[in-house]
């Protein structure tokens, strides 16, 4: 059994909670990877049995094309005209990005429990960057199967949503090996400001797609689950970064104080419990019923 020696580490955790003779943190790490096992398998069973019924959805991008009056190439100080245009790119399965974000969750939290990877060890003294690694992966993916629920289909956009996902990830997990001091601080900030980036092109139709819908009453605005999804998923979100605060400055503080000494645990349940009802929701209401 792996001893645990004192690190230099201030944000070693300094005592755990146990369950039945077992870390905490890692019965509840079993739970969840068959949790997300479970959501996985059920969704293959749907599928399979429903007809394989889906939503593909056509990706796209724009482009500009430069135009004169007499339809020739532009020439320096010629008149000419820009207009976008758009083409297709490519297609998006949304059950099978929903099915993905599952398994990368499943495989990266069984993953953690190989020997050669010393969870324990890497629990107590505050690390674990294969949370990160998987975050990055798992959490593009949810927020690209919010995106397409609220009219995103330029895959430049997505694409972008991606890469400042994978970027507040990266700031999570510099923060763990990051002293205390400015630079983690502001580590962490930046953390929080890429993940508000990744949303905002989200949020941004989302709102705008509503309010012309309230102007225009031949026009429909989004059903309540899009809403739930929307809003809750953005504050599921924003809680990571919150355990993160606790960890990182509030161990000690009142009522919440415990999060923040057990991280691993509050981690791993706000992953199982967002990928399991954006998965269901969409599922229920985009998938099966159409």
């Amino acid at each position: 059994m792996y001893q645990y020696q004192p690190v230099n580490n201030p944000l070693r955790v300094k005592e755990l909670t146990y369950f039945c003779g077992v870390p905490l943190y890692y019965s509840v790490n079993i739970a969840a990877a068959m949790g997300h096992l479970g959501n996985a398998l059920a969704m293959v069973a749907l599928y399979t049995s429903d007809g394989q019924k889906d939503m593909e959805y056509q990706l796209t991008t724009s482009y500009a094309t430069w135009e004169t009056p007499d339809g020739t190439a532009p020439e320096p100080g010629g008149d000419f005209t820009i207009k976008t245009m758009s083409a297709d790119v490519s297609t998006i399965s949304l059950h099978w990005t929903i099915f993905f974000f599952h398994l990368l969750s499943f495989i990266f939290q069984i993953g953690a429990l190989l020997p050669a990877y010393e969870y324990t060890k890497k629990v107590l003294e505050g690390r674990n960057p294969l949370r990160f690694i998987e975050y990055a992966l798992s959490a593009s993916l949810m927020l690209i199967s919010i995106a397409l629920l609220t009219g995103v289909r330029d895959i430049v956009i997505l694409i972008l949503i991606c890469v400042a996902t994978a970027a507040c990830m990266f700031c999570g997990a510099a923060c763990e090996y990051l002293p205390t001091g400015t630079l983690r601080l502001v580590t962490h900030i930046v953390g929080w400001g890429c993940i508000m980036a990744a949303y905002m092109p989200i949020l941004l139709y989302f709102f705008v797609a509503n309010y012309q819908a309230d102007q225009d009453p031949n026009k429909q605005g989004a059903p309540d689950f899009v809403y739930v999804i929307v809003i809750f998923q953005f504050l599921l979100f924003q809680s990571f970064g919150f355990v993160q605060l606790l960890q990182l400055y509030g161990k000690n503080w009142t009522f919440v104080g415990a999060i923040g000494r057990e991280p691993e645990v509050a981690y791993t349940v706000l992953s199982l419990t967002a990928k399991s009802i954006l998965g269901w929701m969409i599922y229920a209401n985009v998938i099966i019923n159409g």
